[in-house]
């Protein structure tokens, strides 16, 4: 009886042997992102302010944080396809296929086929910036404005200042596209 045990000790140990010399391929990631230090799917945050009162959102397929190496504190998020919805002190919406959110300037950078909307006007195009507390949104890239169903092209960018209403179009192109039966003059939109 003792051989049966010794037996199958053996053959287990055996068995044991060969199955942990096979060689098994190393799982690689490939990372947009490869330097960040968390990675998120499905990405959600939301910002508070005093007890309770939503000062924004975010909703991201890919976000990537980089944290700071003597607080680890988060310094900046980057996140693709990704909206945000701010709140406080005025209600704004942004999408972006990709942006960074750097908390140290407090700014959002948009980089690819952003999109601007509060409730005076829309902004579209590439290379935006959103200061999140002064509320001004820049630019220095080609962009298009939307208000009051007219469209108007800004080769050289803008100048959005939210709580102050200020709006300056730098280069404006061509004609302004409106319904029919409109009148519209340029010294309506902050030339």
């Amino acid at each position: 009886m003792k051989s049966i045990g010794l037996s199958k000790i053996i053959n287990i140990y055996i068995l044991f042997l060969i199955s942990c010399t096979q060689n098994y391929r190393d799982l690689k990631e490939e990372s947009k992102e490869p330097n960040a230090s968390l990675r998120f799917l499905n990405f959600f945050r939301i910002e508070y302010k005093g007890i309770g009162t939503k000062k924004w959102e975010i909703i991201a397929e890919e976000a990537y944080i980089y944290n700071s190496e003597k607080t680890n504190e988060p310094i900046k998020i980057i996140v693709y396809n990704f909206s945000f919805k701010q709140f406080l002190p005025s209600e704004a919406f942004i999408k972006s296929k990709k942006a960074l959110l750097d908390y140290n300037e407090n700014i959002i950078y948009l980089s690819e086929d952003s999109f601007f909307e509060d409730k005076s006007l829309t902004i579209t195009g590439n290379n935006l910036k959103y200061d999140l507390e002064k509320e001004i949104l820049y630019s220095d890239s080609e962009i298009e404005i939307w208000k009051d169903n007219n469209k108007i092209k800004c080769l050289k960018g803008i100048y959005y200042e939210k709580k102050e209403g200020v709006q300056k179009c730098k280069k404006p192109q061509g004609q302004i596209f409106q319904k029919r039966n409109q009148q519209t003059s340029t010294k309506d939109y902050f030339f």
